[in-house]
């Protein structure tokens, strides 16, 4: 029998925060699953921020970061092939967070079964609008 989680196994989740010229900070928590969702995760926390970033300076936002996880997507079964690893029952359930103070956005995206929320403290508000 394999351990489960807490039980001495591999952690597969894997976290990163990048704070770029300008002020904006980028989140990604990459929530890996199956035998090799370790690979996965440490994978796309690796290779998803430059895609997002770039995403980030779109005229089409939205449009830009739904290619940027399908872009990741495509190069993950690629590394996954010519490592001679199987995603087939494996991967990383994502949530992406970016703030950008210059122009007063933030923008929150999950990918699988993964959530989260951003709020404002001082009003505990938040707008929200799907991507």
């Amino acid at each position: 029998l394999k351990p489960t989680k807490g039980l001495g196994c591999l952690n597969q989740d894997c976290a990163l925060v990048r704070l770029d010229t300008g002020g904006r900070s980028l989140g990604i928590v990459a929530d890996g699953h199956g035998e090799n969702g370790h690979r996965c995760a440490t994978w796309l926390c690796k290779r998803l921020p430059g895609l997002l970033s770039q995403a980030l300076d779109s005229a089409d936002v939205s449009g830009a970061i739904k290619a940027a996880f399908a872009e990741a997507e495509r190069e993950l079964e690629e590394f996954a092939s010519e490592h001679r690893f199987s995603i087939q029952r494996s991967g990383a359930a994502v949530v992406f967070a970016a703030m950008l103070p210059d122009q007063g956005v933030a923008y929150l995206v999950s990918c699988g079964d993964s959530q989260a929320v951003i709020t404002d403290i001082a009003s505990g508000t938040f707008q929200s609008s799907r991507v």
